[in-house]
């Protein structure tokens, strides 16, 4: 395991997900996907969810980011990775608890290794993420109505004037929530920043 990219999430009852990048010897992780059925106590044996990475940085990007629905029990995970047709921000779900995840669907291409976070609610699917093209990191938001199966739109939050971090992101029905750590070119005292807005 790499150590640092350990992230966890409650979903129905007592049972909760994990989710961590496994160092192979090329210096390529495998993202993998774990289960538990009481509250963390015990885990299954982890599902790789996805296995496509080309990088060589080994250990050294952003931990994966892990969502689960307790409407349906899907769970989503967003992620840097180097694909075979590039470096960029990916998604993957699996609509089976846990096992048998997707195809990775790109949310965007770019050379940064960048942070991200997704939150779900029934089919809409919302992921914050800082662009890894623009010269400074910016806070972007992507938005499905399918699951995650399709990212429909995706639209540009913080302001290009400062720098965006640790994105995070919430959504409830039509209302969604993102946030971020914003600081000033120049330096300064970051601050927490949230907004917040209906997707019809």
């Amino acid at each position: 395991m790499c150590e640092g990219s350990l992230v966890a999430t409650p979903a129905r009852g007592d049972t909760a997900f994990a989710a961590w990048w496994a160092p192979r010897a090329d210096s390529s992780v495998l993202l993998v996907v774990a289960r538990s059925d009481d509250g963390g106590l015990d885990w299954r044996a982890p599902e790789i969810a996805d296995s496509t990475d080309k990088g060589r940085t080994g250990c050294d990007r952003p931990a994966p980011f892990i969502a689960a629905d307790s409407t349906n029990g899907y769970v989503h995970v967003v992620y840097f990775m180097v694909a075979a047709e590039g470096p960029g921000v990916f998604f993957t779900h699996s609509m089976g608890e846990g096992r048998q995840f997707h195809s990775p669907v790109p949310i965007v291409y770019g050379e940064r290794a960048s942070a991200s976070a997704v939150s779900c609610n029934g089919d809409t699917v919302a992921v914050a993420y800082l662009d890894p093209n623009s010269a400074s990191p910016q806070l972007w938001l992507a938005l499905s109505r399918t699951t995650g199966h399709i990212f429909e739109s995706r639209m540009e939050v913080s302001p290009s004037t400062v720098e965006a971090a640790h994105p995070a992101v919430a959504v409830r029905g039509h209302r969604i929530a993102v946030g971020w750590l914003e600081s000033n070119r120049s330096g300064g005292t970051a601050v927490m920043v949230v907004r917040t807005g209906r997707w019809q």
